[in-house]
């Protein structure tokens, strides 16, 4: 059985996923609560299959859907999950939501301006710290645009986000990726080097961009969600140009999707 992840409502202004991930859950969390609502009690093995999840990101997925109430762990062997009604945990995340951020809005209101902006971010050490900030806190999506030698730098820390269940679209250029990608990852090869340019961007969120890695290195943070999520586009397209992906393919599906939510 696989469910519809976004069942059309005729009241409902937007779809139960993305209803889901307002309310703070990842779309792994998501998925797996809408496959499991159905279900009411189920293993983890047919949650994956109907939520059309790898089963290591399934079992992370449930156990904190256990830690927000939305779920419950069954006790005796083989694990199985039991579904929390919405009316029963729904309501609760959605209070909790708004009082975080009414304390946010208090907290925000108090930052002052800094006295000095410095938007060149000079030398790869630093840039490697806000590149490996942005690795490990994603929670979605990583998309990237950079030379071959660029990625051996990150190899570790792309890994481990894969387990996370982030998804990895790459744009390898002048070379092979210096290592095997993970089953699962987006990985397209061009023999063309492009520009010197590197540019990453996290979650739609925000983006980093430099050029070079050593000592003269330089780039910038952006905080921009919109001017991100174009970036995230170019990259998509690019990865299209250079895929040339057949109509319907996993890759053509995974790139749809990247593309809307960016």
């Amino acid at each position: 059985m696989t469910v519809n992840l976004e069942p059309e409502s005729t009241t409902a202004p937007f779809g139960l996923l993305e209803g889901l991930r307002k309310l703070g859950l990842t779309q792994h969390q998501g998925r797996a609560y809408l496959a499991l609502l159905p279900l009411h009690t189920a293993r983890p093995s047919a949650v994956a299959k109907s939520a059309q999840l790898p089963r290591p990101n399934t079992y992370e997925a449930l156990d904190a859907l256990v830690a927000l109430g939305a779920a419950t762990v069954l006790p005796g062997k083989p694990k199985s999950y039991r579904v929390t009604p919405p009316s029963d945990w729904l309501p609760a995340a959605g209070k909790s939501l708004y009082e975080t951020a009414n304390t946010l809005t208090e907290e925000l209101s108090k930052v002052q301006a800094p006295k000095a902006a410095v938007p060149q971010i000079q030398g790869w050490e630093r840039l490697a710290g806000f590149l490996r900030e942005g690795i490990h806190g994603a929670q979605d999506c990583l998309l990237a645009d950079a030379r071959a030698e660029v990625f051996a730098h990150g190899a570790e820390a792309l890994k481990s986000a894969s387990r996370r269940g982030v998804e990895i679209c790459l744009l390898v250029r002048g070379g092979a990726l210096p290592f095997s990608p993970p089953a699962g990852w987006l990985v397209v090869e061009s023999p063309q080097e492009g520009s010197k340019d590197s540019c990453w961007t996290f979650d739609g969120e925000w983006a980093l961009r430099y050029s070079g890695l050593g000592p003269d290195a330089r780039g910038r943070r952006l905080f921009d969600p919109a001017f991100t999520g174009g970036l995230a586009r170019g990259i998509l397209g690019q990865v299209a140009l250079h895929g040339c992906y057949e109509n319907g393919s996993p890759e053509q599906r995974m790139l749809l999707r990247m593309s809307q939510d960016a």
